[in-house]
């Protein structure tokens, strides 16, 4: 049986054929996703102020949540990774991995965070092809897999032969190409994808290089830059789904049109470390979270909306937390809710969520709270 023949027959499991497409709630509410202090998996409802426990798993990383209320998240057990995705009613449904012709070969899920279209009816995950019992990454391949609900298909496609025979660097060989960050447009058609990779040698060290790809119905393309081992390492990116640009953090920073390829320079400003729920879907901004002032910031133009000037002074009350040590942020796709880590003077953190306007302030939670938390829009 052929490989593709074999990727359809298992997608009768997949997610989106478990679910609803668009999953509804008696009515609306938005809803705040975060990895509590044992991992598991919560859910906090901004409407009814409520939680509920969807995974007790450990758990590795949460996806944005798509405009339909899907969310993906990965957990790990016995050193294996397992993708999971919450479907409507709180039905947990596994994604099933793509599988080999040969028993002796096996995929594997990437520690790099999945991916979903802004309207949650593509996926895109990163899996890494091995023989059964190797442990040598330089004999793995990584392989994009994207699955596209609308008409029942996932795709895969060898990002390990596309980086071999066009991705060309004098004196380098990409013995490891390992995968740092994956990303799909808001429809779902394009996959940008950072790449690290690394040229072995042979007192054991490695030369590594960064190249930023992108993949379409036409195949694999390189975007503007291929960075080889004297250069500034591509340390980060950030794409703004609504335009389809990448902001690139690589010293001398850039922003580069992935439908053409056309880059521009870019005073990088923004805090990447959480690149797939930093920016708004549909404002294009961030949470600029610093000191005792939290800021929404458009990142094409600098333009800024003050949320909470003095987080001190509106957190008065609240006698645990550690002057001064806004930890993290996350903002809704629509750009109207903010939710927020701050440390406490126990070593802890508290979990708020934060409206647009500075109007309505909550706590939802205080531990050991996991990155990434991620918002939703209202869901019906």
């Amino acid at each position: 049986m052929r490989p593709s023949s074999i990727l359809i027959a298992i997608l009768i499991l997949f997610l989106p054929l478990g679910c609803s497409e668009d999953p509804a709630v008696p009515a609306a509410d938005r809803f705040l996703y975060y990895i509590a202090g044992d991992e598991s998996l919560r859910r906090y409802s901004i409407s009814s102020q409520s939680e509920v426990t969807l995974s007790n798993d450990k758990l590795w990383w949460i996806t944005s949540v798509a405009d339909n209320g899907i969310v993906l998240y990965a957990t790990e057990s016995a050193g294996v990774m397992r993708l999971w995705g919450v479907c409507d009613d709180d039905v947990i449904i596994p994604v099933p991995m793509p599988v080999t012709e040969s028993p002796a070969e096996e995929y594997i899920l990437s520690a790099t965070p999945a991916s979903l279209s802004r309207e949650g009816h593509h996926a895109a995950f990163i899996v890494y092809k091995k023989p059964g019992n190797s442990i040598d990454s330089t004999e793995w391949t990584a392989h994009l897999c994207v699955f596209d609900c609308g008409v029942w298909r996932m795709s895969m496609a060898d990002i390990s032969s596309f980086v071999s025979g066009a991705v060309t660097i004098p004196g380098f060989s990409a013995d490891i190409v390992s995968v740092h960050s994956v990303f799909l447009s808001a429809s779902g058609d394009a996959t940008v994808m950072l790449l690290h990779i690394s040229d072995a040698q042979p007192d054991g060290s490695f030369r590594e290089a960064s190249v930023l790809l992108v993949h379409d119905n036409a195949g694999f393309r390189v975007l503007d830059t291929i960075r080889g081992p004297e250069d500034a390492r591509l340390n980060r990116f950030v794409l703004d789904t609504r335009t389809f640009t990448a902001y690139v953090d690589a010293g001398n920073s850039f922003a580069v049109d992935c439908r053409t390829g056309i880059s521009t320079p870019f005073d990088y400003t923004i805090d990447a470390a959480r690149p797939h729920h930093v920016l708004s879907a549909t404002t294009s901004e961030y949470v600029y979270a610093k000191q005792q002032r939290i800021a929404l910031v458009r990142l094409d133009n600098g333009s800024e909306s003050i949320v909470v000037e003095d987080v001190s002074a509106v957190l008065a009350d609240h006698a645990d937390l550690r002057s001064g040590r806004l930890a993290d942020a996350a903002v809704s796709p629509d750009g109207e809710w903010l939710a927020f880590l701050h440390e406490t003077t126990d070593n802890a953190f508290a979990l708020y969520v934060l409206r647009r306007d500075g109007g309505e302030l909550r706590r939802v939670a205080k531990g050991m709270i996991g990155v990434p938390f991620v918002l939703s829009n209202p869901l019906r």
